[in-house]
C-alpha cells in the first residue's frame, strides 16, 4: 500500500490521538471530531495490541541481553509503524488534513510531537456501561469473568430487561465489580500522571487536551469547539451534532443490547447496592477523589 503524505491539494497530513478507558466516551469524541470536514478519525485499530507486543518484547531478556540497543530499535520501529498505519487511514477521507487514531486505552506517546485528547468519566458509570457491554458480548474479554458472570449473562440474553426489573443483580458478582473498578482506577491514575508530564513539557511538541465526559454531555457545543480549536481548525465549518451521526448528548431511549447506551450521567445509582459501594471504594475510592468525582469516601 502506498502511504500518502499529503492531501490531494498538497497540504501535509497531521496526526492526533484519542485515548481513555473503555466506555468513557472515546467513540463519542471520535464521532464529534468527524463532524469537521478537515478531520478524519476511524474506529479502533491495532496500535494497542501492537504496543503491548513491543512492550513484551522489550521485557524479554533473551532478546535484549546481548543487544543493549534493542529496546530503542523496537521503539523506533513501532513509532514508524504507528505513523504509517495512522497515515494509511487517509484513504477514508483524503481531503481531511487531520488524521486521528482512536484507542480505548491508556494515554501514551505513540508518535512524538502530536496532539492528544484524553477523556475521563466517572468510574462508577464506566463500570455500569462496561458491564452491560460485556454482558451483550457474552464476556468476550474471557476468563475468569466469563465464568463468574455466566449466570447473569444468560439471564440478560433471555430477557434484556432483566436488570431493569432486578437492578441489584447487575453488581452482585464481587470479583467482577472489584476487577472492573480496579482496572478503571489504574487507567485514570496513569493518565493523570501522563497528562502532568505532557503539560510539564517532558515530551517536546506533544500537546494534550483533557476532556471530561460529564462536561461534554452538559456543554457539548462548547467542548466541541474547544476540541476543534485545539487542532487549529475552524469550529464553524463543522456540522451540527445529531442523533443520525451519534453525536447528540445521550440517546432518547436505551436498548440494553445496543453498543450505544443512553450515556446518562449517574446511571450507576440505579443499580448500586451497599456491597457495590464498599467494593468500589476499596478498589477505586482514591481514584474517584483524585479525579474529582467525590470529595472523600463518604458516598
Amino acid at each position: 500500500m502506498n502511504i500518502a503524505m499529503h492531501t490531494p491539494d498538497g497540504r501535509p497530513y497531521q496526526m492526533f490521538f484519542i485515548s481513555g478507558h473503555m466506555r468513557s466516551g472515546t467513540t463519542w469524541v471520535r464521532n464529534l471530531m468527524n463532524l469537521h470536514p478537515d478531520i478524519n478519525t476511524q474506529s479502533e485499530g491495532p496500535l494497542k495490541l501492537l504496543s503491548r507486543a513491543v512492550a513484551e518484547a522489550k521485557r524479554s531478556s533473551w532478546l535484549t541481553s546481548s543487544r543493549g540497543d534493542m529496546p530503542a530499535v523496537l521503539d523506533a520501529l513501532f513509532e514508524r509503524l504507528a505513523r504509517d498505519y495512522t497515515l494509511s487511514l487517509a484513504r477514508y477521507k483524503p481531503d481531511a488534513q487531520w488524521i486521528g487514531d482512536h484507542t480505548s486505552e491508556n494515554l501514551y506517546i505513540t508518535v512524538p510531537g502530536c496532539p492528544h485528547f484524553n477523556i475521563i468519566r466517572d468510574g462508577r458509570d464506566v463500570v455500569t456501561s462496561w458491564t452491560f457491554h460485556q454482558l451483550r458480548l457474552r464476556f468476550l474479554i474471557g476468563e475468569p469473568h466469563r465464568a463468574n458472570m455466566a449466570a447473569l449473562t444468560e439471564r440478560f440474553h433471555a430477557d434484556p430487561e432483566h436488570f431493569a426489573k432486578r437492578p441489584a443483580d447487575l453488581f452482585s458478582v464481587e470479583p467482577w465489580v472489584r476487577a472492573a473498578a480496579r482496572g478503571w482506577a489504574e487507567v485514570v491514575m496513569a493518565d493523570l500522571e501522563m497528562i502532568a508530564r505532557i503539560e510539564a513539557g517532558e515530551f517536546p511538541g506533544t500537546t494534550i487536551c483533557p476532556l471530561r465526559y460529564e462536561r461534554c454531555i452538559t456543554e457539548t457545543k462548547a467542548e466541541q469547539r474547544r476540541m476543534y480549536e485545539f487542532l487549529g481548525v475552524d469550529p464553524d465549518a463543522a456540522a451540527e451534532p445529531s442523533a443520525q451521526t451519534k453525536t447528540s448528548a445521550g440517546f432518547p431511549r436505551t436498548n440494553p443490547m445496543w453498543f450505544y447506551r443512553s450515556g446518562k450521567v449517574g446511571d450507576w445509582k440505579n443499580y448500586a447496592t451497599d456491597d457495590f459501594r464498599r467494593w468500589f471504594k476499596e478498589e477505586a475510592g482514591e481514584a474517584l477523589v483524585r479525579t474529582g468525582y467525590e470529595q472523600d469516601l463518604n458516598w
